[in-house]
């Protein structure tokens, strides 16, 4: 069995790996075969203190993943801290697992949680303490 921290989100992929994401330290992608992780890394990827929740892969590009950050200044045991004072340090990002960067589609969030793709695969849909909102999934051009 692989062990992994905290694991907050799971998608299978086309490429036939298990993504997940712990939300300690980011994104994993797991072989089930030989039971084996690598941690994924990319540019512009938050260093230190941060919560990583969630991920959905964009239907259009399937090298393209979008991944949630609740909160960029707080650990996960310091949690409440991030209630407590209203912190809006949250975002989206748009990995590129190709070339190995990421942008921001979104900042400014309160606890982000929750990623999905709509039904009609025009949006990507996020929630949080703020409510859900709408948002274009192929906004960016990595």
């Amino acid at each position: 069995m692989v062990k992994c921290g905290r694991v907050l989100g799971l998608r299978h992929h086309t490429d036939g790996f298990l993504y997940l994401v712990e939300s300690g330290s980011g994104v994993y992608r797991v072989n089930l075969t030989t039971k084996s992780k690598e941690h994924l890394k990319w540019k512009g990827q938050t260093e230190g203190s941060a919560i990583y929740n969630d991920l959905v892969f964009d239907p259009t590009d399937d090298s393209l993943l979008y991944v949630s950050v609740s909160t960029a200044k707080w650990n996960l045991d310091q949690i409440a801290w991030s209630i407590v004072e209203h912190d809006t340090t949250g975002y989206v990002l748009a990995v590129d697992l190709k070339a190995g960067k990421a942008s921001k589609v979104t900042d400014g969030q309160a606890l982000l949680n929750g990623l999905e793709i709509s039904a009609d695969k025009k949006h990507l849909l996020f929630s949080g303490e703020l409510g859900t909102v709408y948002l274009p999934a192929n906004l960016l051009m990595i």
